[in-house]
């Protein structure tokens, strides 16, 4: 029994080796542009906070646990660093690197 191999040879171009490096090519991220109070709009319906691109914005005071923190915390009787906001924004900075512009809101104002 003999086995036939039918598949063709590729042939090397010995010419492509010459040819110039060129890396390949990143893709162009361009985000639609919002306004500030659009995308703290945003921020409010989604909850917390919501990103655009680079940018995050942080919602102000809207549940019974930011309103307990605004008065606990803010500015004589406790550290903002314990409220729950601050707890949340944080994790998302050190999950999501890219971020480089914060605009914020009352309570997510103070958190910035």
């Amino acid at each position: 029994m003999m086995l036939v191999n039918n598949k063709k040879k590729k042939h090397f171009n010995f010419a492509d080796q010459f040819r110039p490096y060129q890396p390949p090519q990143k893709p162009d991220l361009k985000y639609s542009t919002i306004t500030d109070s659009e995308g703290l709009q945003r921020a409010y319906e989604h909850g917390d906070y919501y990103i655009h691109g680079k940018t995050m914005f942080i919602a102000g005071s809207h549940t019974a646990r930011d309103w307990f923190d605004d008065v606990t915390k803010i500015p004589v009787w406790g550290d903002l660093r314990n409220s729950e906001r601050y707890q949340k924004v944080l994790d998302v900075f050190r999950n999501r690197g890219e971020i480089d512009t914060v605009v914020g809101h009352s309570l997510g104002g103070s958190v910035v």
